[in-house]
Formats: C-alpha cells, structure tokens, sequence
C-alpha cells in the first residue's frame, strides 16, 4: 500500500531525502565527526524507508529505466558517505579531516542533484487536475 503521502504528492520520499541531505551539508564543516556520522546514518535510514520500498511499475519503460538508475546512484552514494565518515571520524590531520569533509561534500552535492532530477521525473508524472467548474450564475429575480 502506498502511504497517503507519496498518493499526494509522488516526490515526497525523494525530497525527504533531499531536505536530509542538506542537514548533513549545513552541519558538515562544524560538526564533530560523530556527528556527521551519525547524520549520515540517519541519512541512509531515510533512504531505506522512504525511496528503496518504491515501485514504477506502473510507469511507462523509459521512466522506470532512469528512476532505477537514479535509485541505484543514491544507494551508491550512501554507502561511500558511510565509508567517508568511518574515514573522517578516524582522521586526524587537519589536512586529512579537510580533504574527507570535502569528499563528504562533494558526495552530497551528488546525491541532491540526484533527488532533484527524481522530483522533477516524479512530479512530470502527476495526472493533470480536473478542470474547475463554471462558476454558478447568479440567482435571477
């Protein structure tokens, strides 16, 4: 079954995924490696309930094609920012510690750009709404 959500609006998991990536990305300079890590687990975890239990069956070839491959990207992705963190919390050279964070970085861009382009193929999808009705003339006299 298909929670209510995604039904309203088929972008929500790939936003959701989004708006946790940049969590990760706005505390990624700051933040203690612990906690980077952690956020990135958290990360993943989002991934696994909310975009790897999707199905496009019911979507035309093509698209299923590019939404699978997307899929298979973000999960690419997740796996080598786990690596990067278990990396990051372990270094400790402030020039290693910069070059890991920057990898971090760079992973998440990637993995943004990925849910963006899954919300625009998501949303492209969404049936046109019904037309409003005429509105009702007035009562005459």
């Amino acid at each position: 079954m298909v929670p209510p959500a995604i039904e309203q609006n088929p972008a929500a998991p790939f936003l959701a995924l989004r708006q946790a990536s940049l969590v990760v990305q706005d505390g990624l300079e700051t933040g203690d490696p612990s906690l980077v890590a952690a956020r990135i687990a958290a990360l993943a975890q989002v991934f696994q309930t909310q975009v790897q239990p999707l199905s496009w069956e019911a979507w035309p070839r093509e698209r299923q094609g590019l939404l699978a491959s997307l899929r298979v990207e973000m999960h690419r992705q997740l796996r080598l920012l786990a690596t990067d963190a278990m990396f990051l919390k372990s270094a400790r050279q402030g020039e290693t510690i910069v070059q890991r964070r920057r990898q971090i970085g760079d992973r998440l861009t990637a993995l943004i750009g990925y849910c963006e382009v899954a919300e625009q193929e998501e949303l492209q999808f969404l049936p046109e709404p019904p037309p409003e009705p005429p509105p009702e003339p007035p009562p005459t006299p």
